[in-house]
């Protein structure tokens, strides 16, 4: 163990040098490697956590330490002014900080081997020579990102295929170093998934992402983070409430302020950079934790191909929305990690309990909406399991704790989310009634492509109710006959729990837009996606004793594999429709989530289709002329822009909510005001303006005409009023 300590503490002598003299590269790797996984692996060390696997240490040492850099930015952000440090999360301050507490805990580490605490076998793995499997799986996800960075359509087909033939030969081989390389597969697949839809455009793609991005911008150039304020608007300013109610909750959480700009400020990477890359590779270890989770409770084929459907889905794992959702994606590590806790009992009682209240009190400075459901499903599984719960895990006090942490956050460091929440609630009760039977109360979104051939929306359709046939199947067998299954007593009622919650979604007024269907979808399908698996299981179980022969025949271990087999078809099957690959050779209508069809969607007339694209997708030259103008522009000048480039003016050029204005076919401007035109704007002759309606350019063009163009640089173009 003392050669981990001197790894750590060379280590901490190269980030140190690295930072101080700011090597290029060299600072931003190790600096990012030793944020990431070094503060965590002495806090297992501390614990005496010695009889893990390689994995699980890969996954408690990553979470603990965003959870250590949290939590050290929060204490420097609160204790420094004190000492007359107006910037505690500046440079200097921030790399003392880290480097203090990593010592300290290297330190405690070296004491406790020194009084004779048996060595442990922490990161002990065994490494085999390279071989041709590991180097197969090494190469997906650079076909995914080279694919995506050169829009390389012929690229990123290889990439699929090659993630289907992992889903068929992950269940159809029997060999043991193949189920060895089952968490490697996992973690491949999910990099290449996300990161060929992250490398889609230079910058941010997607929506929410642009207001994590303008928090953090803030967080880091003041060198300091402050819970939001309470705002006051006009009643007229509607749409200016909703942005700063927004704004206020992105700001209540250290996942989208101290975090990424620990990271930017200590390794020097730019902060889009963080967002693109260290976010998604941090969500890279959701499906890995599920899979242990899964493979500890219902063993490792069944686990495998349950990761396989959470992570084919762009509405869960890859697509457009989830990659923008930076601050859900930590929340939701955290999260699993809690599960993992919750399920594996090797660990010791006590020391499962403090981590899983780290995670806990992590999972509730990231993410206010899933703090709140996690409390939802902590709670009533406190209550339901009372007698029969891990007493030693779940007890009063560690519920108690968790609700206190909770409330004690969102109501005094942070107003905003505790308030949309009672808003939401009141909404919900005083529309009950009146709504309950109107069907446009409830959000009712598609989670299925339109198709023009009716063959493929056919079978597209068919495959989506199969999919989740099974998983009301295998959670209806769950709650009539749950000692069948091995899950753990809470994991089950959490599970249904959780159906219970989808269950709402459809029949509550105003419950789904609470937090957006896609979202809550997202959340339950953590705990549901093993009941697909099993529920086709179970249904072919039933075919199998209506067909006799078969039932005399067969042996129940060749039947089961043969199951795995068929249910592995259908989520391949669905893989391909999901990610676009089905649509793109068939020349059908583009699939708005899938890469493989953006130039498609660029190339198309539909007005809905590609305002919706650029509506997440910025192109360069957009950011370049806010840039300019933001540079250019004085500080009491006003600019007119769309909806959608309001948000690009705000964030990437930082000026003030007061100064942009919408853009709409009745504006006049003031002297001195500036017009702000992105792409769609200029080139497609789309106006994207409030209530989200889309005007056409020439409603907008007598308005130019009296105006002077100031900018353009062939697709966004300025004007001003002299």
């Amino acid at each position: 163990m003392r050669r981990l300590l001197k790894t750590v503490l060379v280590m901490q002598f190269l980030v140190w040098v690295a930072v101080i003299l700011d090597v290029p590269i060299a600072r931003e790797i190790i600096t990012s490697i030793y944020l990431a996984t070094v503060p965590g692996l002495l806090i297992l060390k501390v614990l005496r956590l010695h009889k893990m696997n390689f994995v699980d240490t890969v996954l408690l040492s990553v979470g603990l330490s965003i959870a250590f850099l949290m939590f050290v930015g929060l204490l420097m952000n609160k204790l420094l002014p004190f000492l007359g440090i107006s910037r505690p999360l500046s440079t200097v301050p921030l790399m003392l900080a880290t480097g203090v507490f990593v010592l300290a805990l290297m330190y405690t580490s070296f004491k406790q081997d020194s009084t004779g605490e048996k060595k442990t076998n922490l990161l002990k793995t065994k490494l085999n020579s390279i071989s041709y499997k590991t180097l197969f799986l090494s190469l997906i996800p650079i076909l995914g990102i080279i694919g995506s960075l050169y829009a390389n359509t012929f690229i990123l087909i290889l990439m699929i295929i090659a993630i289907a033939t992992l889903y068929a030969f992950s269940v159809s081989s029997e060999k043991k170093t193949l189920t060895r390389l089952y968490p490697l597969i996992v973690l491949t697949i999910s990099i290449a998934l996300l990161f060929h839809t992250s490398f889609v455009s230079r910058h941010l793609l997607g929506y929410d992402v642009h207001g994590e991005y303008y928090v953090f911008k803030l967080t880091e150039l003041k060198g300091n983070w402050h819970p939001p304020e309470k705002i006051v608007y006009p009643p007229d300013e509607w749409q200016l409430q909703l942005f700063h109610r927004d704004v206020s909750n992105l700001r209540s959480v250290l996942s989208t302020t101290i975090l990424p700009t620990v990271f930017s400020t200590l390794s020097d990477i730019e902060g889009e950079l963080i967002f693109k890359v260290i976010f998604p590779l941090l969500f890279c270890l959701v499906p890995l934790a599920l899979y242990r989770i899964y493979e500890l409770q219902i063993g490792k084929s069944v686990a495998i191909l349950s990761v396989f459907f959470f992570i084919s889905s762009p509405i869960v794992f890859w697509g457009v929305e989830p990659i923008s959702l930076t601050r859900q994606m930590i929340a939701e590590l955290f999260l699993a990690l809690s599960l993992f806790l919750l399920v594996d009992k090797r660990l010791d009682p006590r020391k499962r309990q403090m981590l899983f209240m780290i995670f806990g009190a992590a999972l509730v400075v990231s993410h206010y909406s899933i703090a709140f459901i996690f409390l939802f499903y902590i709670v009533l599984t406190f209550i339901f399991l009372y007698r029969k719960a891990d007493r030693k895990m779940l007890n009063e006090t560690a519920v108690l704790l968790f609700i206190v942490m909770v409330f004690s956050w969102h109501m005094y460091v942070s107003y905003a989310p505790s308030e949309t929440l009672v808003n939401n609630i009141q909404v919900m009760y005083e529309k009950f009634v009146v709504d309950f039977l109107k069907t446009e109360a409830r959000v009712s979104q598609r989670f299925f492509s339109t198709h023009t051939s009716i063959f493929v929306d056919l079978f597209d359709r068919i495959l989506f109710y199969v999919r989740h046939l099974f998983i009301v199947i295998g959670i209806t067998k769950l709650a009539i006959k749950p000692k069948e299954t091995k899950f753990d007593s809470k994991y089950r009622l959490m599970s249904v729990l959780s159906m219970f919650i989808m269950l709402l979604c459809f029949i509550v007024p105003h419950f789904a837009s609470a937090l957006n269907l896609t979202r809550f979808y997202h959340i339950v399908l953590l705990f549901l996606s093993p009941f697909f698996v099993l529920g086709g299981m179970t249904f072919s179980s039933w075919i199998r004793k209506m067909v006799g022969f078969l039932h005399r025949k067969s042996r129940n271990d060749s039947w089961r594999k043969l199951e795995l087999r068929m249910i592995s078809i259908v989520l391949i099957a669905s893989f391909l429709f999901q990610v676009g690959l089905v649509n793109h050779i068939l020349g059908d209508v583009p699939v708005f989530a899938s890469p493989l069809d953006i130039g498609r969607l660029k190339a198309t007339n539909d007005p809905f289709l590609k305002t919706s694209l650029y509506n997440v997708y910025t192109p360069e030259q957009e950011i370049s002329s806010v840039v300019w103008l933001s540079r250019e522009m004085n500080e009491t000048s006003v600019v007119y822009a769309d909806l959608r480039a309001r948000v690009l003016l705000i964030c990437y050029g930082l000026i003030p909510t007061d100064q942009t204005s919408l853009l709409y076919s009745g504006t006049t401007l003031d002297q001195g005001a500036y017009v702000y035109l992105r792409t769609v704007n200029t080139v497609d002759g789309l106006v994207w303006t409030f209530r989200k309606e889309i005007i056409g350019f020439n409603e907008i063009l007598p308005l130019l005409n009296e105006n002077n163009k100031v900018y353009s640089n062939g697709d966004s173009e300025v004007y001003y009023a002299p």
